[in-house]
């Protein structure tokens, strides 16, 4: 798929090498476009920069903008080993060095991204300039989705199989209509949702070997944190939250009025956790807003971080 990637980024794909954080050296794609201060993006749960696609030409109209894939995600390598909780935290940052140094960063992040975004603030991992967070998952109830709680109870060694038997290529019909359904479920505006879209979005889980594993990882630890918070137990999301207030950098909270997976009422509360934040709501638009609404939220990141400069 490096038609994308060219069609997006002057340079293409590119890739550097980071130490994930199973001690695995791994390679990560990423892409720039754009000139100015540099301003990084972070994708959410099952997904990969493909899902920034309709921001990019926006922000970059006066940032540099830089966006990769998460390891395991869209073009970036697959690890063997079973991930340990925060994983994307620790090698976010290693990505976020390699490439900007330590340049202070503009850090956008939607959904989980959002959440990885507000813990490199909050630990002080990279130096941030200012932050803008969309829809993340910080004060959840359950998860979200239905085929997150269906892959949060697969085990390892059936999804290890499927994966090693590259089963997913006898259903590719089937789990393209399954993520145009997953898709259209976070956009407020389903019809955005084209076929085409669809079948890009997926396409690097057809061409990479060990495609799913990831995703279902990175599920079952997700359905982990959220039951220890559930019982009270040490996790990071409670761990989060009672970080929230050494987040100084200027901050913009983004949540779109019909987001399905997460109440508007989070962002809300989340605007009086942190110390300088503004929070604004998202009319007609759900939980994917930088796809369902992309004008809207090029238009709030820029106007708010243009006050900065």
């Amino acid at each position: 798929m490096n038609d994308w990637w060219q069609r997006h980024f002057p340079k293409g794909r590119q890739q550097l090498t980071i130490n994930a954080a199973t001690g695995e050296t791994v390679q990560i794609a990423w892409g720039e476009c754009g000139q100015g201060a540099p301003l990084v993006l972070l994708h959410g749960w099952g997904t990969w920069s493909h899902s920034w696609q309709s921001l990019l030409p926006i922000l970059s109209k006066q940032f540099r903008v830089i966006c990769f894939d998460a390891k395991g995600y869209g073009y970036s390598e697959r690890t063997v080993t079973p991930d340990v909780m925060g994983h994307q935290i620790v090698e976010a940052q290693q990505v976020i060095q390699a490439i900007c140094g330590e340049e202070p960063v503009y850090l956008v992040g939607e959904s989980l991204g959002a959440f990885v975004a507000l813990a490199l603030a909050a630990e002080q991992r990279c130096s941030v300039r200012a932050l803008c967070v969309i829809s993340p998952p910080i004060y959840p109830h359950i998860m979200p989705n239905w085929s997150m709680r269906l892959f949060a109870h697969l085990p390892r060694f059936f999804v290890r199989t499927l994966d090693r038997l590259k089963v997913i290529h006898w259903f590719k019909p089937f789990v393209t209509r399954l993520a145009h359904q997953q898709q259209s479920e976070i956009y407020h505006r389903p019809e955005q949702v084209s076929r085409e879209m669809v079948q890009e979005m997926v396409a690097p889980y057809f061409e990479h070997a060990n495609s799913v594993t990831p995703l279902v990882e990175d599920t079952r630890l997700a359905a982990l944190e959220l039951a220890k918070l559930q019982q009270q137990q040490p996790n990071l999301v409670q761990q989060l939250q009672t970080q929230l207030s050494a987040i100084h950098c200027p901050s913009l909270v983004l949540w779109g009025e019909q987001d399905k997976w997460f109440p508007v009422a989070d962002g809300e509360r989340l605007q009086n956790a942190l110390p300088n934040a503004e929070f604004q709501a998202l009319p007609e638009c759900g939980h994917h807003a930088s796809g369902d609404c992309a004008v809207l939220v090029g238009e709030r990141i820029l106007a708010f971080f243009g006050r900065l400069f």
